[in-house]
């Protein structure tokens, strides 16, 4: 039968009878039956058998036997191992870190030679140190060969699919690193060098490892020769036996439901999987073990369809972790299609996060915890809700409180937010926006700074913006300046009208306060325009301001344009018809008289439009429009149009337009005479956001522009 891999793990252990013996709970062989005991899935389970073993018609042993036919206590624990997982063909085939867990219940962990962690040990010339230092500390290690077909000798003994204990490392000159290896079968060795009769070996060599020569399954190899014949190591960390250092043993035992199964992080559900916080007071060794239910106990046989993995991250504090971030972590296990996965690591003083998954989202399944450390660490389940972040939010977006994003009148109409920091400076804060478990919706998030109570809010106060998406879940880490006020976060949803559910956590360090605002909210103007930087007192020629004129489009491609004189030749401005509030420079505001305006936030009057030839179409891919230029002359790079200045020269041109969505363009141009600097500032009609000359869309709200 094809339980070497049990049979090898019994051999590692019958070196070691402090953990043999244990193994037999109760025995009565003047009644006939014994008791053996098995680790499995978290417990320990006791099994009972009577001394009835399968023979054949000779009357000998079909299963395993020991070498001596006088001893029965190998075929009495094979048959008891068989019976925990139903019948003997159950235990065919098997790993021997999976056996040596069973009989130990410490955790096995094991290195593929070909790839990952194995192969970077071999390459750096650790493997052969790790392996001593596994032998200092009495660990139970195996080993196993993929290649040729199962059992059969792969050209020098060793024999392919087969497991085999690893029972000595040596090291017995400068160059020669010798594995003393024992076949379970008690036959079938090793040929190559330092087999048996070699010419390597001498007299003294053989006394001095008590060795002798015979087919008994027991053989030396050099090191080299094992990492080239082998595949995988096989390791049980005795981590809380007599040897050695004992090491703090945690267990815990929790499942992947249908809420928190949420998959590796490559899954927008990741957030969704349990995470566990661990509290490190010292720096301290770790080793972290994951189990998956036994599938040989359930079906029969070893198959496992969802792979199992782990990442430890380093963290601030002990919240819920809302993104995998990878620059955060301390140690990572790959995903692997087993029973248990695990990783050593050694960690600094501080807090940690442990995140659990199945590598897919949905695998629903229980799964078992081992956690070892050196010194005491504290493991706790992190649960959901307000206690796992600095602040916690739950709603929801349905009927008037669903306004959509920036491109809609009813913007303002979303659920808002107000944070409040407990202490001034500048404070880094993530931000997480999660929907309701479907993902309908295309979701943003807007963050407005320098919130007074009681005002509205204007789109140009908003400092962050995530663009809406269908994800479940989108996150942003800032840095918010406490000292310009307080702050407005508003989950939007793309189009007005959808609803969902959602929550939203605030991650700091800092003592936040969370507030919903509730009631209506005026959407205001954008009326804070960035400054023009100047080493002069007034303002260049050539600059331009957007301000929003309601949300009408009825005046939009109306050229409103109008010339202020210049010093010399004063002229007076038309009676206007109609106002346009906006943050405009002093000089910029027409008046009847030359007599200059008062440096404040003045009301541009708008004169009565010339009777225009028919406007032009409005575009709807425009968001800003310019002002009208007459033919250009064939120049590399585009200027501003200037009108001519009248005599005296010195004069500013005013050219005023409104786009379909209401915007009002505000643009002065200086003349040639005398000759001035010009700067030109372009802010999109939707958002009131500064844009460069030429962009295609605005970089805030994704408008696109018309060139």
């Amino acid at each position: 039968m094809g339980d070497c891999y049990f049979l090898g793990a019994l051999s590692v252990l019958a070196t070691r009878r402090d953990l043999l013996l244990p193994l037999f709970v109760s025995a009565r062989p003047s009644l006939g039956f014994y008791q053996c005991k098995f680790f499995k899935n978290g417990q320990w389970t006791i099994v009972t058998v009577d001394d009835r073993l399968p023979v054949n018609a000779q009357g000998k042993l079909v299963f395993a036997h020991c070498r001596d036919l006088n001893e029965f206590w190998v075929p009495i624990i094979e048959k008891a191992y068989a019976k925990l997982h139903g019948y003997y063909e159950a235990i065919e085939s098997g790993s021997i870190s999976a056996a040596l867990m069973d009989l130990t219940g410490e955790a096995s962990q094991s290195f593929d030679f070909n790839q990952g962690e194995g192969l970077d040990l071999i390459r750096s010339g650790k493997m052969w140190e790790l392996l001593q230092q596994f032998e200092k500390e009495q660990y139970l290690m195996g080993c196993s060969c993929k290649k040729g077909g199962i059992e059969t000798d792969t050209g020098k003994g060793i024999l392919g699919n087969h497991a085999y204990s690893v029972l000595q490392c040596v090291q017995v000159s400068a160059k020669d690193r010798l594995l003393r290896i024992r076949n379970p079968w008690g036959c079938k060795e090793w040929t190559g060098r330092w087999s048996d009769g070699s010419k390597e070996w001498t007299t003294a060599l053989k006394k001095k490892l008590n060795f002798e020569f015979g087919d008994d399954g027991t053989f030396f190899m050099c090191f080299e020769d094992f990492v080239d014949q082998y595949d995988n190591l096989f390791v049980c960390r005795l981590l809380t036996d007599a040897v050695g250092h004992v090491f703090q043993h945690l267990m815990f035992e929790h499942e992947w439901n249908k809420q928190s199964a949420g998959g590796c992080s490559n899954h927008d559900t990741w957030r969704n999987n349990d995470q566990w916080a661990i509290t490190v007071p010292k720096k301290t060794d770790m080793f972290i073990c994951l189990m998956q239910p036994d599938q040989r106990m359930l079906q029969g046989k070893e198959d496992y369809s969802a792979s199992i993995g782990f990442n430890l991250f380093a963290a601030d504090n002990s919240r819920k972790l809302a993104t995998p971030d990878p620059g955060k972590i301390a140690q990572k296990c790959n995903y692997s299609p087993s029973r248990d996965v695990a990783a050593w690591v050694t960690v600094n003083p501080g807090d940690y996060v442990l995140s659990p998954t199945t590598f897919k989202p949905g695998q629903t399944m229980p799964y078992y915890l081992h956690i070892f450390s050196f010194h005491p660490v504290e493991v706790d389940l992190i649960g959901d809700g307000p206690g796992n972040a600095a602040a916690f939010a739950k709603g929801k977006w349905s009927g008037k409180t669903s306004g959509g994003c920036f491109n809609h009148q009813t913007w303002i109409n979303n659920p808002k937010y107000l944070l409040k920091f407990g202490k001034t400076g500048t404070i880094d804060v993530e931000i997480n926006l999660i929907q309701g478990p479907k993902a309908t919706c295309f979701v943003g998030l807007y963050i407005f700074g320098g919130y007074q109570d009681g005002k509205g809010l204007a789109q140009n106060q908003c400092v962050k913006q995530l663009q809406c998406t269908n994800k479940n879940e989108i996150s942003v880490s800032v840095q918010m300046p406490t000292q310009g006020g307080d702050y407005v976060i508003m989950p939007v949803t793309f189009k007005p009208g959808e609803t969902n559910e959602f929550d939203l956590l605030i991650q700091t360090k800092e003592k936040v306060t969370l507030f919903e605002l509730e009631g209506n909210m005026q959407a205001l103007r954008s009326n804070k325009v960035p400054e023009v930087s100047s080493k002069n007192t007034k303002k260049p020629a050539g600059y331009a301001i957007v301000a929003r004129q309601g949300n009408k489009a009825k005046d939009a491609g109306k050229d409103l344009s109008m010339h202020t004189p210049s010093p010399a030749s004063p002229r007076t401005a038309p009676a206007p018809q109609g106002k346009t509030t906006m943050m405009a420079p002093a000089r910029a505001s027409p008046s009847p008289a030359p007599k200059p305006a008062p440096a404040t936030k003045p009301s541009v009057a708008s004169p009565p439009a010339p009777k225009p030839a028919k406007p032009a179409p409005p575009t709807a891919k425009s968001s800003v429009a310019s002002s009208p230029a007459p033919k250009p002359a064939p120049k590399p790079t585009p200027k501003p149009y200037v009108p001519p200045a009248k005599a005296g020269g010195g004069g500013t041109s005013i050219s005023l337009h409104s786009n379909q969505k209401g915007d009002v363009i505000l643009s002065f141009g200086g003349s040639k005479k005398p000759k001035q600097n010009t700067t030109t500032i372009y802010h999109c009609g939707g958002c009131g956001t500064q844009i460069a000359k030429g962009a295609a869309k605005c970089s805030r709200c994704g408008v696109k522009l018309k060139k």
